[in-house]
């Protein structure tokens, strides 16, 4: 199982965690070329885990994390996956270490939005959420994982929240 997602501004887009295995991500990007022709200019991991990572250097963007993540990242071995849950895929699977860490947080302005990106607390930490601000609407994004096996059981809420005038 795994997700990711994109954000699409006037001059660029962003790509939200990248895929377990190359096809994955492939198939990903050839699905985002048909929404939009922008360059990708980030890739934010939510976390270290490794269907959010091992694809970053398909990508071609700067890659943004919290820096624990980054320190997972560089501790990770996709061979032991290959040999610990044969029945997955991690072709194409490639350590990338991110480009730029986060601590704490940090904004990043995409035309009339404000995304802030910030670290998740719990139960991770280190993973990041995102808060989306746009047209007098907050969107937020948070990821939650419950660690059963390093690759199953993960949990997507999002919500949207209208702001008063």
């Amino acid at each position: 199982m795994s997700n990711a997602g994109l954000i699409v501004g006037e001059k660029y887009a962003i790509v939200v965690d990248s895929l377990t295995n190359e096809n994955m991500a492939r198939s990903f990007i050839r699905k985002i070329r048909e929404v939009t022709n922008k360059p990708l200019r980030f890739l934010l991991n939510t976390h270290g885990d490794a269907d959010h990572i091992w694809t970053n250097h398909l990508f071609g963007a700067t890659t943004i994390c919290h820096e624990n993540c980054r320190d997972d990242t560089m501790r990770a071995h996709p061979e032991i996956y290959s040999v610990l849950f044969p029945e997955l895929n991690f072709s194409g699977a490639k350590i990338t270490p991110q480009d730029i860490t986060i601590n704490k947080r940090m904004k990043i302005y995409m035309e009339t939005r404000e995304i802030e990106v910030s670290i998740q607390v719990w139960p991770t930490p280190q993973g990041i959420s995102l808060f989306i601000c746009q047209k007098r609407k907050l969107y937020f994004v948070e990821i939650f994982f419950f660690q059963v096996n390093a690759l199953l059981l993960q949990c997507l809420v999002a919500s949207q929240v209208a702001l008063k005038p």
